[in-house]
């Protein structure tokens, strides 16, 4: 495995809860999309343990941005490659985001209409 040219880096766990929650289906899902979408040049996966969200399990997580995803699925896992793809930001399932050195809740735009 090299790591030039890798753009993104997901971490899915694979902890118990996150297992019980469908993440092997979730992991296989992101990488057949990736494979399919031919992004196994920029896009790298890796199965972790547990990464203590277990209340929202399946997680993904995204770097280089530091989102965290919760109660993923298949579907929405192969959602995140397809914007990853895009250059677009996923918001659906958004727990957190790395800003201003350290990890804060995503709390989705209000819009007044």
């Amino acid at each position: 495995m090299k790591l030039e040219g890798i753009q993104s880096h997901l971490l899915i766990c694979n902890g118990k809860s996150c297992m019980r929650g469908g993440a092997d289906h979730v992991t296989n899902a992101i990488r057949t999309c990736i494979e399919v979408e031919k992004l196994t040049s920029t896009v790298h996966t890796t199965r972790t343990l547990c990464n203590g969200m277990c209340k929202e399990a399946p997680v993904v997580i995204h770097y280089p941005s530091g989102q965290w995803f919760t109660r993923m699925t298949p579907e929405t896992g192969k959602s995140l490659v397809h914007a990853l793809a895009a250059n677009e930001m996923y918001i659906p399932h958004l727990s957190h985001t790395y800003e201003n050195d350290c990890f804060r809740p995503y709390h989705k735009p209000r819009y007044n209409d």
